[in-house]
């Protein structure tokens, strides 16, 4: 599902160029909801402009003067809209089928005094911002000018969700298209998009240390006749079979956990066998443990220091992972001749290739460097002490000053497993 709110044309909606400006977006980006906020003509001729506009469904919100009001279209695919709460600067409604959630498209109005108004009447009952919601503000990213002595921007554009709706479309993202018969930057919010998911390489798990028969496995590898090098590559061969055979996937034997758990206390509220209350304690033990790995994993996701406190931090650290994760997403780059690139493939050889313009050194420059005697000479005392081995005290000193759960070495163990 894609959402285009749309600002303020120059003109308004009743000037000749907006239908073709809003047809054009609409065929960019092939919405499924469209807003159109302030544009500026109400009334029948508002009614007639919003019939042109070729989506099956739409509603509107008078404006107060020229200031305000909010058009919204949408085509029925697989999904409706509830209209809850309609208002001079916003309208809130729920998207259904299955579990609903809130959608709000907000005009702030420059007046402060109508700002006021408009905070005072979000808090309304009948507007539910508690759970999933996702708010779209009109004040966009916005620019003007045709000089450097009158051009004027501000970065005001918004797109606010609560943390259940982020769970919810862990992939949505928000990109500003270029803008044309306007001032104002489009704000189009996906709720998907495809990720490319590469293998990554090895990783030691934080969510394994908990588990009773990794210690086992561990000293199995490294008490082997081998290079402890070796010995460290054979460990995460035997860990990788280890996680794919017994460890399984956490989420999955938390679902069945809880299955399990769920359906013995409906038979014993049924007046069941009591020895069911044995396996009962059992499984709440087991799921005790994997809501630690869960919270380990989701820690580990996070890159975040470790926060103590009286209750699970898993939704904190899972928040902060996807958050983390959609920082660090990259959909396109530009060439060196400037040109966007979003294919997949192209992306991969453009990355390619700069690192290895990057990396490629000059070797003629670095032995002119050699001949000219610009490289710092060691003495005879700095070459022994480089020389020296490590101690035992240097390499203790070494690992307890690294931070335990951060980047992992190229075997892919963290410092916290050594």
């Amino acid at each position: 599902m894609d959402i285009v709110p749309e600002t303020p044309l120059e003109g308004g909606a009743a000037s000749p160029t907006f239908q073709r400006a809003f047809l054009e977006y609409k065929r960019l980006f092939k919405p499924d909801i469209f807003c159109n906020m302030e544009p500026r003509v109400s009334g029948t001729h508002a009614d007639a402009i919003c019939g042109r506009l070729g989506f099956d469904n739409w509603i509107r919100v008078e404006s107060l003067g020229f200031s305000g009001s909010i058009w919204i279209f949408w085509t029925e695919y697989n999904f409706s809209i509830q209209f809850v709460e309609s208002h001079s600067q916003f309208v809130a409604c729920k998207v259904l089928p299955g579990v609903s959630w809130n959608l709000c498209f907000i005009y702030a109005s420059p007046y402060s005094p109508c700002r006021r108004i408009l905070w005072t009447d979000l808090k309304l009952d009948s507007v539910d911002l508690s759970d999933e919601w996702m708010a779209l503000d009109s004040a966009f990213t916005w620019s003007r000018g045709l000089s450097s002595y009158s051009l004027q921007r501000a970065w005001l554009d918004r797109a606010l969700c609560s943390p259940n709706w982020q769970f919810r479309f862990p992939h949505a993202y928000v990109t500003h298209p270029d803008k044309f018969h306007s001032d104002h930057y489009p704000l189009v919010v996906s709720l998907n998009i495809h990720v490319h998911r590469m293998e990554g390489p090895f990783h030691f798990q934080l969510a394994w240390m908990n588990h009773a028969n990794l210690g086992m496995i561990v000293g199995n590898a490294l008490n082997s006749f081998t290079d402890i090098l070796d010995s460290i590559k054979n460990l995460a061969l035997d860990l990788c079979l280890w996680n794919r055979n017994s460890f399984g996937n956490i989420f999955s034997r938390k679902k069945r956990i809880l299955a399990r758990i769920a359906g013995i206390q409906k038979t014993l509220s049924t007046g069941g066998p009591q020895h069911l209350l044995k396996l009962e304690l059992k499984l709440k033990k087991q799921l005790e443990d994997i809501l630690e790995q869960e919270e380990l994993f989701w820690f580990q996701k996070s890159k975040e220091d470790w926060i103590v406190s009286g209750d699970r931090n898993t939704r904190y650290y899972h928040l902060f992972a996807l958050i983390r994760n959609k920082k660090s997403l990259v959909t396109r780059l530009t060439d060196d001749m400037g040109n966007w690139i979003e294919d997949y493939v192209q992306l991969q050889a453009l990355v390619r290739d700069f690192y290895y313009n990057l990396y490629t050194l000059d070797r003629a420059s670095e032995l002119n460097r050699v001949r000219l005697g610009l490289l710092t000479r060691l003495n005879g005392t700095h070459n022994l002490i480089l020389n020296e081995d490590f101690s035992r005290d240097e390499v203790t000193v070494a690992l307890k000053s690294m931070a335990p759960f951060k980047a992992p070495g190229k075997d892919g163990f963290q410092a916290r497993f050594f």
